[in-house]
């Protein structure tokens, strides 16, 4: 497994890889909501990862999206 050392703590590639690709998927929409969705990707990742469970990244992600559209009602 390859993983990286990230402020003390390790993060997987199996983690980064695909929330890189979200990030990159999300490109389309402009370079901060690319980092956006990068970060995003991270969390949830870390979710899955140390709770064995995908309801947590799911959980997540809905919230992130909730506040998304919360804040660009105009």
């Amino acid at each position: 497994m390859i993983t990286f050392s990230v402020f003390g703590d390790s993060l997987s590639g199996a983690v980064a890889f695909p929330a890189a690709l979200f990030g990159i998927i999300h490109l389309e929409a402009g370079v901060a909501v690319a980092i956006g969705a990068i970060v995003l990707g991270l969390i949830a990742g870390e979710l899955r990862r140390r709770s064995a469970s995908l309801l947590p990244a799911i959980v997540v992600h809905a919230l992130f999206n909730a506040a998304d559209a919360f804040w660009s009602q105009k």
